[in-house]
């Protein structure tokens, strides 16, 4: 016996004819078929709709990526900058809110303009750590007290870069029970 080359429209409208063939309710046929109810009648306003073409698998790529900014929008923001070269991102979202437009951010726009080559690309910038620039605040003064800025500075450097105070001397009898508590 040969075997039958079916399709999924068909498959699909075999589903849709199913309950009124046998008088199944709908519960029933997409119980039986392992669908929901939500997608026999997705199927049905399909058929109904197209005829046997819409029960056939339709691509679920989106129309528009979510990403990308409508094309007359970019060209508008490609044209401000052409119009007023030293205008930047945030300038040029401004004026498009002054003209009524719901504007991207800020960031989209600058992709934009790097994108046409309307920005010139920078190099990054090496990431300087603060508490290397300012370790020579972290040094007390001479008697010891720290000033305003000193203080800020010292909450601000990482544990390793923080200024110790100075270890007093306990008096011997306390040496014992501050080794044993780990402190020494």
């Amino acid at each position: 016996m040969a075997l039958k080359v079916v399709t999924m429209a068909e498959m699909r409208l075999e589903v849709l004819l199913e309950a009124e063939r046998t008088g199944m309710s709908v519960t029933e046929v997409c119980r039986r078929y392992g669908i929901s109810r939500q997608t026999y009648y997705r199927y049905r306003s399909r058929y109904l709709a197209e005829g046997l073409e819409g029960l056939d698998d339709r691509s679920r790529r989106p129309l528009v990526p979510a990403h990308q900014i409508p094309a007359d929008l970019e060209a508008q923001i490609v044209e401000m900058r052409k119009e007023h070269p030293r205008s930047g991102a945030r300038r040029i979202r401004s004026e498009l809110v002054r003209a009524g437009i719901d504007p991207p951010v800020v960031s989209t726009i600058h992709q934009v303009l790097r994108r046409n080559g309307l920005v010139a690309a920078t190099k990054k910038r090496k990431f300087v750590a603060r508490h290397d620039a300012c370790r020579s605040s972290l040094r007390p003064s001479r008697d010891g007290i720290l000033t305003a800025d000193q203080e800020r500075d010292q909450e601000r450097a990482p544990r390793q870069h923080r200024i110790r105070a100075p270890q007093r001397e306990e008096p011997s009898h306390c040496k014992g029970s501050l080794r044993r508590a780990g402190r020494i």
